[in-house]
């Protein structure tokens, strides 16, 4: 009977079970109240079943419930019979815990640091083996000598005690473990627009009635309102006033949105768009939505005026990983000699060279004539605050290593050394420049909080005051940004005070033509697609007319080539070209050189003229 038993779950409401001799029903069993999960034989002549009514039922073959089983906060999911247990067995559930049963009574709860444990079950050896809804596979043993590290099972313990700590938590007075849980959603809705807090794991959401849909629908996490969590929705490790549930498709799973009151809404919003590669034209409709649904009195202020980000708490540190790019240039380091400053290696050589699909960076550095300038300069600094020691000075120079292995002191030395005064800082920008294209780091420097002021710092940098080794070196820092998204993302955000930069620099050597029409390249990449690219052609058409450098030139043609290949307003483009006489000549003139050394402009030049 036992080996041909079948089981069909989940008829909600009934806890109807119907015991099964091949494809003949034989019996159905009532006895739970709510929708039943999961069935484990007992013995020859029992089995188990686990439902949502938070309930263990043991039954015999007959369909006589012999007794009723209680241990679970919530739903029930998974049920298992361990071997190595007299009467023992296991069950798992929304409450995040895993129970371990005997004779009935349960003897052990394990709890995991998750919302919801889906399955769980048992190995010949005893050995418990869970799926959870983190995603992750976890095995519990009681044989010390097959225990994971000392490190992996403090980690775990951390995570445990958090969301315990979470679960405690007070929403408008009561426990987290007071609010209903979903079954509330059963019920219609009284008017439209009423909302109901409902218990979800360790989270509480706030559901919303349509009456013209005739559903609940979710707004987002509810914060909650007293410490261990400080008025905060834990999201992904990290803590949120809100968590917006957004829903973009029909059909497809919302999207969750973390915003903090502090948080520029626009920004915020441009960072969900690249995370879940959505079209650029959601931007106002995501940022609106966040002004509205977090009730926000007023904007965080913007500022013209530019403010060093390496002056008080919660300084930046730098970051990324590799991609593909252009040819080397011919530049010189301003302070290392010829060579020094080369950006990755270039694309197959029969691909079209417009319009571009990849950012750019600047890799190449000498890393010793690096360190060899800062201890220079640190003498310079005195013995004061900003003095460094040898040890230290080696140490950040290390964080421009492609793997490096940093930690927080010496990152926090670099951002000392950011503060040195700007007739010596063009070493610790170029430490900088290297050190973001991690992409930890990259995200630190660039965060939502900070990282706006820290853009703002780097464009005063390209002020006609400031040496032409820290304009240079500024730029390669917002190249490098798009080495990862939270870089990329700030400096798209503030694309405009970009372009009015570059516009405004007085004078151009090669290194710092490089730099320019780099940066430009890679805003190309990102908005060539968007309306607002015309403004983005205009800067690339002004200085292709002031550039001298042969590869500075290069770059600049094939970001203006991306745009007029992938704009929406392909004709607006065409015009600032062809109305731009100077530019216009020199295109036809190059397209027909045949110099070998220029074969590269005169391709793209050839490319950009059958696209006018």
């Amino acid at each position: 009977m036992l080996d041909a038993l079948q089981s069909y779950l989940g008829e909600a409401h009934l806890g109807l079970r119907r015991v099964c001799f091949g494809d003949k029903a034989s019996k159905k069993i009532f006895g739970h109240t709510d929708c039943v999960r999961g069935l484990a034989v007992a013995s020859s002549n029992t089995f188990l079943s686990c439902a949502n009514d938070v309930t263990v039922r043991l039954w015999t073959n007959n369909g006589e419930c012999l007794n009723t089983f209680h241990g679970h906060t919530n739903y029930i999911y998974s049920i298992c019979i361990n071997p190595t247990i007299p009467q023992g067995f296991v069950t798992s559930g929304e409450d995040g815990a895993v129970r371990v049963w005997s004779a009935g009574d349960c003897i052990r709860e394990l709890r995991l640091p998750v919302e919801s444990v889906w399955s769980v079950t048992c190995l010949n050896n005893g050995d418990i083996v869970t799926g959870s809804s983190d995603g992750i596979v976890r095995v519990f043993t009681k044989e010390p000598d097959r225990y994971a590290e000392e490190t992996t099972l403090s980690q775990f313990e951390d995570e445990v005690q958090k969301v315990v700590a979470a679960s405690q938590q007070e929403i408008g007075g009561f426990k987290l473990s007071e609010i209903p849980g979903p079954e509330v959603l059963l019920e219609p809705g009284k008017s439209d627009g009423q909302t109901k807090l409902v218990r979800r794991g360790t989270n509480v959401k706030c559901y919303s009635w349509s009456v013209e849909q005739n559903t609940w629908n979710e707004i987002g996490d509810v914060m909650g309102a007293s410490p261990p969590s400080d008025g905060k929705t834990m999201y992904q490790g990290k803590e949120y006033d809100f968590v917006f549930s957004v829903d973009i498709k029909d059909g497809a799973p919302a999207l969750k949105l973390p915003f903090n009151r502090n948080e520029d809404p626009w920004v915020v919003a441009q960072a969900f768009i690249h995370k879940h590669d959505l079209s650029q034209g959601y931007l106002d409709e995501v940022a609106n939505f966040i002004i509205k649904n977090a009730k926000l009195d007023s904007l965080p202020a913007s500022s013209n005026g530019f403010a060093d980000p390496f002056t008080g708490e919660a300084r930046y540190v730098p970051g990324s990983g590799p991609v593909a790019g252009l040819p080397p240039p011919s530049a010189a380091d301003p302070f290392t000699g010829a060579g020094a400053y080369t950006t990755a290696a270039a694309a197959a050589t029969d691909k079209p060279l417009v319009p571009h699909d990849s950012y750019i960076r600047f890799d190449q550095a000498n890393l010793k004539a690096i360190h060899d300038k800062l201890k220079e300069f640190n003498s310079k600094v005195g013995d004061g605050f900003n003095a460094f020691s040898d040890q230290q000075i080696e140490n950040i120079v290390k964080l421009g290593e492609m793997n490096c292995i940093y930690n927080a002191e010496t990152v926090s030395l670099l951002k000392r050394m950011l503060e040195w005064p700007k007739d010596i800082l063009f070493p610790v920008l170029d430490v900088t420049r290297l050190a973001v294209r991690n992409a930890e780091i990259n995200g630190q420097i660039f965060d939502t909080n900070h990282g706006p002021n820290f853009v703002r710092y780097l464009l005063s940098l390209l002020t006609p005051d400031n040496l032409p080794a820290n304009q240079m070196l500024a730029m390669r820092v917002l190249v490098n940004a798009f080495s990862a998204l939270a870089g990329e993302m700030l400096v798209l955000a503030a694309r405009e005070s970009v372009l009015h930069a570059l516009v405004s620099l007085a004078q151009l050597n090669n290194n710092t033509q490089i730099a320019a029409t780099s940066l430009l390249l890679n805003l190309s990449v990102a908005l060539a697609q968007q309306t607002d690219s015309v403004e983005l052609a205009e800067c690339i058409v002004h200085l292709l007319t002031r550039i001298t450098d042969s590869e500075a030139y290069f770059r600049g043609l094939v970001a203006l080539g991306t745009i007029l290949a992938e704009s929406p307003n392909k004709i607006v483009v065409q015009t600032k070209i062809v109305s731009n006489i100077q530019l216009h000549n020199k295109l036809k003139r190059d397209s027909s050189d045949v110099d070998p050394s220029f074969k590269k402009i005169c391709v793209c030049s050839q490319q950009i003229l059958k696209m006018l």
